[in-house]
């Protein structure tokens, strides 16, 4: 049998101030589901996210901190993120959601249950512009409606032990649509789920404002 712990790899770079809000909700997860640890991942920040990091990790033996240096993207940090975690599933987590610990139950039980090795649910989402102001919301970003049976998943994502067992790994040469990618390599081979719960919110700048591209462009 596989073994069933979880991993919850959170990937961040420049995350605050909303890292806090993902990782305020950590501990309840913790909680709810037995033999959860957490493998928290900066991405070569500039910000203060890795003391934020480390500031979580202090006094808890179920937390991890790894630092990556250099120019990296997510495709690189969620695969330091596969590499060093423990055997069973792996719940890949940008470090702006704010975790509902209700679906990640859910989720764990579907993996034990045999109904899915893949698992994702629905996403909402706060706006900020890019002094990290509210500017609206919107609701379910990866539309999953009523769940079900799907041919791809998104970049927020529970892998299975069936899968990560399989040592896949994202493309580190893709910058976007990596999440993707890796889906299309893997939808032949594993059952993905959208159950209709959801994730957690997510707290961020529109993929299309101009704070966004603003940013891209400083960043190279």
């Amino acid at each position: 049998p596989w073994a069933m712990d979880l991993t919850m790899g959170i990937a961040c770079r420049n995350g605050l101030p909303h890292l806090h809000a993902c990782l305020a909700s950590l501990p309840a997860i913790a909680a709810r589901v037995a033999g959860t640890a957490f493998l928290l991942v900066d991405s070569g920040s500039s910000d203060g996210t890795l003391a934020a990091m480390e500031d979580f990790a202090r006094g808890r033996n179920d937390t991890r901190v790894l630092s990556m240096r250099g120019t990296v993207n997510l495709s690189a940090t969620r695969n330091v993120i596969l590499e060093a975690a423990r055997p069973g599933a792996v719940f890949i987590v940008d470090g702006d959601v704010a975790v509902e610990a209700d679906f990640v139950a859910a989720a764990m039980e579907a993996l034990r249950s045999g109904r899915a090795d893949i698992v994702y649910g629905g996403l909402p989402e706060i706006h900020y512009d890019g002094n990290h102001r509210s500017i609206g919301e919107a609701s379910d970003r990866y539309g999953v409606g009523g769940g079900g049976p799907r041919s791809l998943f998104h970049g927020v994502v529970l892998l299975g032990p069936a899968v990560t067992a399989a040592a896949v790994r994202y493309d580190a040469r893709l910058t976007r649509c990596e999440d993707t990618d890796l889906a299309v390599r893997l939808a032949d081979r594993f059952q993905i789920l959208a159950l209709p719960q959801t994730m957690g919110i997510h707290h961020t700048i529109p993929y299309y404002h101009a704070d966004r591209w603003r940013a891209v462009l400083r960043q190279g």
